[in-house]
């Protein structure tokens, strides 16, 4: 068994075999002067200064893997600060044998009160006590332990997951989990190492450019096509039973407006009936401009077929004046057509063209009116 020495009785060690080494040199240069060495005499002198200068140079070469071993600590205690400083947001776990491992795994038991070392009741606890419910059913399925084992065994070692976490307990954030699957050297064990950082910046910027371009950049309505992407995808997921409006709204005479009193004064009005709208639909419904003055708009999941009408003249009612930049007042009027779903159609195409049916017939009449498309049969 290697002891390693501390630095001081390295050193002293080191004195010891100089001085020693010295003693020897002295005595024997001595008995050489005074001619008293003989043969024999002078091989123990040569033997005691070789194994002198032996012990020397492995009391150097101590102190030399001390050295080593001192910097090796040092960096270790580094890392390990390191970790520690990054509280809970390092998990590891023996999978073979559902039991996480490392002081920042156990303190995250503590912290979620779960008070064992099972890796899959920590990742429950993660999920019904920090994850947003809607990622709760997806993060359970990734990081539960079957999965990843099976990942292993097909050769898949890391994965990335971005979702919504409350990281300190109450706010939520968006963060991202890194995560390395190995298998133990020595047990030959599967493990596995995981990383949480918190993205909440980085997604807002991407957040914010994603609608940025999703977005029309005058009434910061959805654009023409955003508005049919989600009006196709809401379609394709249509709950038996249910109902829907979709309402094609047109500005009468806006071209006029234009004329009278300048594109700025007809960019007001766009944005003034943008935000009107915005405000008389809920936020699950989609609110569109599709073109110069022509909204798209789809009410999900209506109860009572009234309750489209009525909407459709309030819109018409609140859209009716609008204030320009410098106080004066510009009417407007509205024709709209309008088409329930699934009764005339659940295709894009399909209801988008009787939309326009109706208003056609709405313009007909005369403008400022609504029409459905069942009113044409």
């Amino acid at each position: 068994m290697l002891v390693f020495l501390s630095h001081k009785e390295i050193l002293l060690s080191g004195l010891i075999a100089i001085g020693g080494v010295s003693i020897t040199s002295l005595v024997y240069i001595g008995l050489v002067k005074v001619g008293v060495v003989g043969d024999v005499l002078e091989r123990i002198g040569i033997s005691l200064g070789v194994m002198f200068s032996y012990i020397f140079f492995f009391q150097y070469y101590l102190l030399k893997q001390y050295k080593k071993q001192k910097q090796r600590l040092e960096q270790e205690i580094m890392l390990r600060k390191v970790s520690n400083s990054l509280f809970y947001n390092v998990l590891e776990a023996d999978l073979t044998l559902d039991k996480v491992l490392g002081d920042n795994s156990l303190a995250l038991s503590r912290f979620l009160g779960t008070h064992n070392n099972s890796y899959e009741a920590i990742i429950e606890a993660i999920v019904h006590k920090l994850v947003r419910e809607d990622f709760q059913e997806e993060y359970l399925q990734r990081f539960s332990r079957q999965n990843i084992l099976k990942m292993f065994a097909s050769k898949q070692t890391n994965f990335e997951y971005e979702f919504v976490e409350r990281s300190d307990g109450v706010n939520y954030h968006w963060v991202k989990t890194y995560v390395c699957v190995y298998q133990d050297y020595h047990s030959g064990n599967v493990r596995i190492v995981s990383h949480v950082k918190n993205i909440q910046k980085e997604k807002e910027r991407e957040l914010a450019f994603i609608n940025q371009a999703q977005r029309d950049s005058l009434t910061n309505l959805y654009n023409k096509m955003v508005t049919q992407d989600l009006i196709i995808n809401t379609l394709e997921n249509i709950k038996p039973n249910s109902k829907h409006a979709l309402y094609l709204i047109d500005l009468d005479n806006f071209k006029n407006v234009n004329d009278s009193f300048g594109h700025a004064a007809g960019d007001i009005v766009l944005t003034q009936i943008a935000d009107k709208l915005r405000q008389s639909f809920r936020e699950t419904d989609i609110v569109g401009r599709i073109g110069g003055d022509e909204f798209l708009v789809m009410l999900k999941n209506i109860h009572d077929l009234d309750v489209v009408a009525k909407k459709a003249e309030q819109i018409s009612t609140i859209c009716r004046e609008i204030i320009g930049k410098n106080g004066h007042r510009i009417e407007i009027s509205l024709s709209i057509g309008i088409c329930i779903i699934p009764l005339d159609g659940q295709s894009f195409d399909e209801i988008f063209k009787k939309a326009d049916k109706a208003l056609y017939k709405a313009k007909n009449r005369g403008k400022n009116s609504f029409a459905f498309y069942t009113d044409l049969n």
